[in-house]
């Protein structure tokens, strides 16, 4: 994910989680766990749908720890890359939004 998409995830969350009123490291604990999931959702969804024959230039941008490039890479070898990234972020989210809330 590129950072403005971050930042904008962070806002979704403390809105649909409603934890606004909550203080400033309780949100970012709260933000951390989620982010790490949606993450991880994002980083399955994408290694699924890289086409084999690019998966080992994949390897290769990716360790070489050039965010943009990787993005870029990602950007060209799926097809609706961004899309991939909002829905499966969304699906993380709805499926939190279920969970009840511990009293």
């Amino acid at each position: 994910m590129t950072p403005e998409q971050l930042q904008q995830l962070r806002a979704r969350l403390v809105k649909d989680l409603d934890i606004k009123d909550l203080p400033e490291s309780a949100q970012d604990l709260i933000i951390g766990q989620v982010t790490s999931n949606v993450l991880l959702a994002i980083t399955r969804a994408t290694e699924s749908r890289i086409p084999p024959a690019l998966k080992d230039e994949y390897a290769r941008v990716q360790e070489s720890g050039d965010v943009a490039a990787t993005q870029a890479f990602l950007e060209h070898a799926i097809p609706g890359y961004d899309k991939l990234v909002t829905n499966v972020s969304e699906g993380v989210l709805l499926e939190y939004a279920k969970q009840p809330v511990a009293a």
